[in-house]
């Protein structure tokens, strides 16, 4: 009877919610902790943590998150605050704020710290996640096990082991702690958790446009499975409430830099048909992980295991003998409604379908798993069984899965593996080979940066390699036209300002030189070379005054203009004026040398 008793406190010990979720915890750390010393990808990664240093390390980064685009100050239709607020707490948690510690210049860089923070995030969404299974009226050790499928499953290996694959975990996090508090003002009618609930909702709208969305699934969780009336009155406040969020969402994006995407009804109908495929490819990635990819299209990925998914997600619910409609209905939906942005988004916006975003749908597909009779119509100890035993194999796809992701090589290899026609993948891996000027595999950069030209010349960049293969063969002006077509799309890109203006000092156009000159100096007023050269140009162009008016101006940003230019203007304007029967008014400095 002793040894009974025992067993008994030693099984309720271990089941408690607190052990669990250190369990969770640990698994976790455990499965992602190698992450931290891996490198740049060369995937957006670059661009929030190299290109956006100087703004993540200023003191106005968080306010200033609210007030501009993701990739760009007002060249940009995403607007996510939060996310770019992260980078900037992960910056500061670098120390060093006046100096660079990631500069595009520097050979490596340590990242471990927004690897780390991608970990931590995947820990609480995980836990969360678990406390709110519970929430859903789950056993405590069935819900331990779908919190464990989550916290191993390979699907999810971008969200954590890619950077800015954050924005999705971050999104979890919001989003689960919003359904949490939410139901716990409808379990108590406090106060507190309706404010705390509206916080956390707009947080996670904050985040990505998704969490607007996260109101739906939880009217139907509060309906469907909490059986609450559609007229009860704390469901009538919550609802306020989400309105009030969504408006002050509106408001801040309405003021904020960002360019607004035009979707029509029509285009949004006719993407969604489109995409319709995805959410059967989706549920086979999340059933089946066999098929999984860094960078996956549509087009270049089997539908036969979504196929195969759908059979058995139907055999289980055949099987199940007493059908929980309610739940399983709510499963469906949430599945569905996290999908659905991801179904509309306009192809000229994003054509690749990451994984990264099945973070939070793939909790629906657990939550209707585990009200099917694949776990319900066993005991605990055979259902504690059968998730762990599908939990150490997914452990094991993940652990493998991982390296794809330890540097920009590999990874770009990986993606070309996966999606062998994709010009973006073949063009990205062959600017891999060819930024590294000492590496042997020149060449066979350059053979994929054509076939990627082959595949699709209008995709954004490739013109810009292409002209940069015929650069390195001392071929300037036939990269011209290359350079002119990836100029229309941005014209904003320094480089390709500069380069431009050699083709047209090259061809002796002068002044199409300075115009452009003049152009990359408003892009990098800092760059001493271009100044020279812009003075330079308008010397040469017989232009004295234009090259007196910018060497006033190159002076004011702190930079030198040296001394033989300064003479050369000094004698171009004397002799201008003399032609005209002017004086000069440009005399030479004597404080300003050349060291």
């Amino acid at each position: 009877m002793k040894r009974t008793m025992k067993s008994e406190q030693r099984e309720s010990w271990w089941k408690r919610s607190w052990v669990l979720s250190v369990i969770l915890s640990g698994i976790c750390i455990l499965l992602y902790a190698q992450t931290t010393s891996y490198t740049y990808v060369g995937l957006d990664d670059g661009i929030f943590i190299r290109e956006l240093e100087s703004f993540n390390k200023s003191d106005t980064a968080f306010r200033h998150a609210f007030k501009r685009g993701v990739f760009g100050e007002t060249t940009d239709t995403y607007y996510r605050p939060l996310l770019l607020a992260s980078f900037a707490v992960d910056r500061y948690r670098e120390g060093k704020r006046n100096v660079l510690l990631h500069s595009a210049d520097q050979v490596s860089d340590s990242i471990a710290t927004y690897h780390w923070t991608n970990v931590l995030l995947h820990v609480v969404a995980v836990v969360l996640f678990f406390v709110f299974l519970q929430h859903l009226g789950v056993r405590r050790v069935l819900a331990f096990v779908g919190a464990l499928i989550v916290a191993v499953h390979p699907v999810l290996v971008q969200a954590i082991a890619w950077i800015p694959g954050r924005n999705d975990t971050l999104l979890a996090v919001f989003t689960l702690a919003f359904f949490l508090t939410a139901l716990r003002y409808v379990d108590s009618g406090k106060p507190m958790w309706i404010l705390a609930q509206a916080m956390l909702y707009l947080a996670a709208a904050f985040t990505k446009e998704t969490g607007l969305i996260a109101s739906v699934v939880l009217l139907a969780i509060l309906i469907r499975v909490r059986e609450v009336h559609w007229k009860d009155k704390r469901l009538m406040i919550l609802g306020g409430t989400w309105l009030a969020s969504g408006a002050l969402w509106v408001l801040a994006r309405s003021n904020a830099t960002v360019q607004n995407q035009d979707l029509g009804a029509t285009s949004l109908i006719e993407n969604m048909v489109a995409r319709l495929p995805l959410v059967v490819q989706y549920l086979g990635k999340i059933v089946i992980p066999v098929n999984l990819n860094v960078v996956p299209y549509q087009e270049q990925t089997s539908i036969v295991f979504g196929v195969i998914a759908l059979v058995i997600v139907a055999g289980l619910v055949a099987m199940t003998r007493e059908r929980p409609w309610g739940i399983l209905s709510t499963a469906v939906i949430w599945f569905l409604v996290f999908l659905l942005p991801v179904l509309i988004v306009p192809r000229s916006l994003n054509q690749e379908t990451y994984e990264h975003r099945l973070y939070i749908p793939i909790m629906g597909c657990i939550i209707f798993l585990l009200h099917t009779d694949l776990f319900r119509r066993w005991a605990e100890r055979t259902q504690l069984i059968i998730g762990v035993s599908a939990a150490v194999a997914l452990f094991a796809v993940s652990y493998t899965r991982m390296d794809a992701f330890r540097n920009r090589e590999v990874f770009w290899t990986a993606a070309v593996e996966g999606s062998p026609q994709s010009a973006f993948c073949l063009m990205n891996l062959g600017s891999t080979y060819m930024s590294d000027l000492t590496s042997s595999r020149q060449a066979e950069g350059a053979e994929l940066i054509r076939r990627a030209y082959a595949i699709d010349s209008t995709r954004p960049f490739i013109n810009y390699y292409m002209a940069q293969l015929l650069w390195r063969q001392g071929k300037l002006l036939e990269s011209e036209p290359f350079l002119r077509a990836e100029y229309r799309r941005k014209p904003t890109w320094a480089e390709l300002n500069i380069k431009l203006a050699q083709c047209a000092i090259e061809r002796r156009d002068l002044a199409e030189g300075q115009r452009l000159l003049e152009r990359y100096r408003q892009l990098e007023p800092l760059d001493q070379m271009a100044a020279n050269n812009l003075l330079l140009v308008c010397l040469d162009a017989g232009r004295p005054r234009d090259a007196q008016r910018h060497a006033s101006r190159i002076e004011a940003d702190g930079l030198v203009v040296p001394s033989p230019i300064r003479q050369r203007i000094v004698d171009a304007l004397a002799k201008d004026s003399l032609l005209s029967g002017q004086r000069p008014i440009f005399e030479p400095s004597v404080t300003r040398r050349i060291p």
